[in-house]
């Protein structure tokens, strides 16, 4: 394999790729949209509502393969576009993923630095729970899918009560348990993907926001305490960070903003007890849904690739398809795995019946589709039928080499 045929091995698969990435960029406009709505409307209050909106994000990236792009003709009509241009423009595909590159490449750059930065701090043992002591004004805040850390400003530590610092590290604690990171975790990678949508830009304070409140509520019931001790608790935090620091204007989280802040407190003025059981109904009805919705997506969707079984005849030169009906060649040609037998006689009669002029050709069959228009792999055989002969024997090799069998199963 020289250098070409990489060449074109990993255009192709940028072409494929930024296809179905295309696709999902202009799907989460829609559920963006959705969302906006939603959350200003008819579950403006709902705490838990809002929160699980936010889970439609994760069938994005899987609607770029779906037939309805190929087989809708008003889908057709004005979405086909796309594939167009990436197949004739291929450089748009290859700075589409650079930009894909680059922001992964900051985000390893950041969590690196947060590696450096925890590598830096005195590790304090509270209510036997391990905690990084930051010299730092740093909002508390949660960090590490695998092996979570809870980080403090060593100023909270010294003017907060041991009760009031229980609670924070409650709170930080309930974002873990809730699986809060490994959510913050998606969006940055849902993000990479997605990079020229601008609009998960705004929409992380939001996301962010929403989950902040269910931790809020989750912490005040399994507390038992006053949800007014718990806000009190907010704005002291509030005020004792921004005091060490003028660039700090929230709390708990790293939220930024008054109108935030006050969002909050009057979430946790209003809140109410609520039933763990309706909560875990909820998340049990919305995974349920979320695993049909999936399934339908994957039934109306292409494989990841597909055998192709048509048969075509073409001129000589190339440039024309002769015929293209596999049931009336089967009459003149047959294969089996080495080689091509063609009847001259059925050819002759196949040409008389097409109104075409007898003449050689070249017969293509086999290969491979990932999407309509997107495959290959293919044999063909020239066929020149000038000598009287009952059957032509003409030998092939398959095209089966190992760029191939990667680009079938990515």
């Amino acid at each position: 394999m020289n250098a070409v045929m990489w060449m074109q091995f990993f255009n192709f698969w940028a072409v494929y790729l930024v296809t179905q990435l295309g696709r999902s960029l202009l799907c989460s406009w829609v559920i963006l949209a959705g969302i906006w709505v939603l959350r200003r409307s008819c579950l403006r209050k709902a705490i838990f509502g809002k929160g699980f909106l936010w889970t439609f994000l994760l069938l994005v990236p899987f609607v770029g393969k779906m037939k309805v792009f190929y087989e809708n003709p008003i889908m057709v009509k004005y979405f086909f576009w796309w594939p167009n241009l990436c197949v004739m423009q291929s450089w748009i595909c290859h700075l589409y993923l650079a930009g894909v590159l680059i922001h992964v490449f900051f985000m390893i750059g950041k969590n690196r630095k947060l590696k450096k930065f925890l590598s830096e701090m005195e590790m304090w043992e509270i209510e036997n729970q391990t905690v990084f002591v930051s010299d730092m004004a740093v909002t508390p805040f949660a960090t590490g899918l695998l092996r979570p850390k809870i980080v403090l400003p060593r100023s909270l530590l010294e003017q907060c009560e041991k009760e009031e610092i229980r609670w924070i590290i409650l709170h930080e604690k309930t974002h873990i348990r809730l699986g809060h990171l490994w959510y913050y975790f998606l969006w940055e990678i849902f993000y990479c993907l997605l990079w020229p949508n601008i609009f998960l830009i705004f929409f992380r304070n939001d996301f962010r926001e929403d989950l902040e409140h269910i931790c809020d509520r989750a912490v005040i019931l399994q507390s038992g305490r006053e949800p007014r001790d718990y806000g009190r608790l907010l704005l002291k935090t509030f005020c004792l960070l921004q005091s060490d620091s003028m660039d700090m204007t929230a709390a708990f989280a790293g939220e930024r903003g008054y109108e935030v802040l006050k969002r909050r407190i009057q979430k946790i003025a209003g809140f109410r007890i609520y039933s763990k059981v309706r909560v875990r109904c909820l998340c049990i009805g919305c995974a349920v849904f979320l695993i049909g919705v999936f399934a339908e997506i994957k039934c109306h969707s292409y494989p990841k690739y597909t055998n192709i079984e048509e048969w075509v005849l073409v001129d000589p030169l190339c440039q024309q398809v002769l015929i293209s009906d596999r049931k009336e060649m089967e009459q003149a040609i047959s294969i089996d795995q080495e080689n091509v037998y063609v009847k001259p006689s059925a050819i002759r009669e196949l040409f008389q019946k097409y109104g075409l002029e007898e003449q050689p050709f070249y017969f293509g069959f086999g290969g491979y589709m990932k999407l309509p228009g997107m495959g290959g792999g293919g044999n063909s055989v020239y066929v020149d039928y000038e000598k009287d002969e009952a059957v032509l024997i003409l030998p092939y090799q398959e095209k089966e080499d190992l760029l191939i069998k990667i680009l079938k199963v990515l």
